[in-house]
């Protein structure tokens, strides 16, 4: 019998590109609504009206569930790496060809930005409590990584979709 990580490695090995490019259209789509409602809470804050605690509210919760959820794409990416990397080394897949090296270049290009949003929110958190205030390059840090982490996931799946398409015909 097989134990829970061997069948939850095997799953995500299996799996693991359609949640984590359903994570990534989701996270765009927040970022989408996020951005009309913020604009509407920019003009009215120049009208003076600062007083709407609706929009502010509204604000709050799109941009928690857009940084929760980018956060778990995060996490997703780098189990699906650890998992692929346990099972095939640095190749990822055991290949040697076009295909197998255009899929672990993008793999490990994934892994390096959840890396590095991971990696740069800590900071900003860390040298935040403690310093009290942040260097500019690392919310720069966290932007850049955050733009293109879905990017490059949402990028891999429509790939994976054309090579699927390409391998029916």
């Amino acid at each position: 019998m097989r134990s829970y990580i061997e069948r939850l490695s095997t799953w995500v090995a299996a799996n693991g590109l359609y949640v984590e490019t359903a994570l990534a259209v989701i996270t765009v789509g927040l970022g989408v609504l996020a951005v009309p409602v913020v604009t509407f809470g920019v003009f009215t804050a120049l009208e003076g009206k600062t007083s709407n605690l609706t929009i502010e509210t509204v604000e709050t919760v799109i941009a928690a569930l857009g940084f929760v959820t980018l956060g778990g794409l995060s996490a997703v990416l780098l189990v699906h790496a650890r998992v692929e990397f346990r099972r095939h080394g640095l190749s990822f897949n055991n290949g040697h060809s076009a295909v197998s090296t255009v899929y672990a270049v993008t793999r490990a290009a994934e892994a390096i930005a959840a890396g590095t949003f991971l990696l740069s929110v800590l900071s900003v958190i860390i040298t935040g409590i403690v310093a009290e205030s942040v260097p500019d390059l690392l919310p720069a840090l966290v932007g850049f990584s955050a733009i293109l982490l879905p990017v490059l996931v949402i990028s891999h799946g429509c790939g994976a979709i054309i090579r699927y398409m390409l391998a029916l015909g």
